[in-house]
């Protein structure tokens, strides 16, 4: 599935505060921004990519409920990178003490930080059996 990306001088002079309204007033759409600070557009999943993401996003969560050491974070959240790129990986895990350490007012936002785990459930996944 083709991504429509968006490469222009208006794209790169977005402040962070413009691009998170932007995709606020677009919240139907899958909306990224690279670290050229162009936005990606794609479109949803497919059923069975959906399916793999639901199934992985469920097992880091009950990982997480056992051990308690982080916050879990479905595919539709956004994180600002230090090259204030914004992505949202299919599931996601960060560290209490990393999540704590991020201001309150932030974590209303696409929080700065970058997840010590991520998850990228790809179109044609490789299932690995034990």
């Amino acid at each position: 599935m083709e991504a429509l990306v968006l490469r222009d001088s208006i794209t790169r002079s977005m402040s962070d505060e413009v691009f998170l309204k932007f995709c606020l007033e677009n919240s139907g759409l899958r909306i990224e921004r690279n670290s050229s600070l162009e936005i990606i557009i794609t479109s949803p999943v497919s059923t069975l990519s959906g399916l793999h993401s639901s199934e992985i996003f469920g097992q880091l969560y009950q990982w997480n409920s056992k051990n308690r050491t982080g916050v879990v974070f479905d595919s539709s959240t956004g994180f600002t990178l230090p090259d204030r790129s914004v992505f949202s990986p299919d599931a996601s895990w960060v560290s209490i003490g990393k999540w704590n350490s991020i201001p309150d007012d932030d974590k209303n936002k696409f929080a700065p930080l970058c997840p010590e785990f991520v998850i990228e459930v790809s179109q044609n996944p490789i299932i690995l059996m034990t």
